[in-house]
């Protein structure tokens, strides 16, 4: 089911058959308008016992999926908040360690030492880098009023949108309930459930099965 900018549902499509491709051109589910979609992008397939799954094609925009519950980002992760496209890295050892430069005998001075364990980057669509957070505290908030890092000019970003926290072990990504939802793009193929909902090029999509 393709979801209206505004929320509601819009045109409807019966998967039929082991599988089904959905792309700009040459797709079982063409959008030609869509710069962003690959051709194709995604397939959706069925599987053993009535299930089924979605299998990411395209290398350059990805599919993202919905945040429903708590998810583990794992290094070089990306996610949607708003407009921002966010991409998670982990700080090596080896780089928080890093020790003070020295020239001619003489220590660099700057800005104190922390002890990251990750970073956030604003991915830009000319494939560069905005702006990079690192993250030294437990948690940090994303939002458009509130929270450790604000995009004041993002009207699809709620005022306190989604946290990333980190345990010792694991970086979580937490949706905020916020109005537009929080998408993890998806690393590899993941199974389908009711009511899941996918970003594909400028596309949304909520899967159904057939009751």
């Amino acid at each position: 089911i393709l979801v209206n900018r505004d929320g509601s549902d819009g045109e409807r499509f019966a998967l039929a058959g082991e599988n089904v491709t959905v792309g700009r051109t040459g797709a079982d589910l063409n959008f030609d308008q869509d710069r962003f979609l690959g051709r194709p992008h995604a397939k959706i397939e069925r599987v053993s016992g009535g299930g089924a799954r979605i299998v990411p094609l395209d290398t350059v925009n990805g599919v993202f999926r919905k945040l429903d519950a708590p998810v583990e980002v794992i290094d070089g992760g990306t996610f949607l908040v708003g407009r921002e496209v966010i991409r998670f890295e982990r700080v090596s050892a080896e780089e928080r360690g890093a020790e003070p430069l020295v020239q001619h005998g003489v220590a660099m001075f700057g800005s104190p030492p922390r002890d990251p364990w990750g970073r956030l980057m604003q991915l830009l669509p000319s494939s560069g880098v905005r702006d990079v957070r690192y993250l030294a505290s437990p948690e940090i908030t994303l939002g458009r009023e509130d929270g450790d890092w604000v995009f004041r000019d993002d009207a699809f970003m709620s005022r306190r949108h989604a946290t990333l926290s980190w345990d010792g072990r694991r970086a979580m990504l937490t949706d905020l309930n916020s109005s537009n939802g929080t998408f993890l793009r998806l690393a590899t193929a993941m199974p389908l459930r009711t009511g899941d909902q996918l970003r594909m090029g400028d596309q949304l999509f909520r899967f159904e099965f057939n009751r």
